[in-house]
């Protein structure tokens, strides 16, 4: 079921709907407004995995003792993907500045 009501339902109503520029400007400047949003979730990753690292390493002994020898590659792997997300971000930041979405 499509959410968004098409042109030809706006004409049965008996008003005009969007534009089809319009329609098609808003959906570049929301695209770019998700990309951000997600962005910024994905740099907490890193934080949150180091965060956890460190608690689940011995800080509090009822939550976990398991070496930070052994979970260190949880921070390098979230960091990568927080570092991908980043890249993947800026590409379509500039592609929705471009309106080549």
């Amino acid at each position: 079921m499509n959410a968004r009501p098409s042109q030809q339902d706006a004409k049965a109503a008996g008003t005009s709907g969007p534009s089809p520029t319009l329609d098609a400007r808003l959906c570049v400047h929301q695209l770019g407004l998700s990309a951000a949003a997600i962005r910024d979730v994905a740099f907490t990753v890193p934080v949150w995995a180091a965060v956890m690292t460190v608690m689940m390493g011995g800080v509090i002994p009822d939550i976990g003792n398991t070496s930070q020898s052994l979970t260190w590659p949880w921070i390098v792997v979230c960091a990568a993907v927080s570092a991908g997300t980043f890249s993947l971000w800026h590409m379509i930041k500039r592609r929705s500045r471009e309106r080549s979405l």
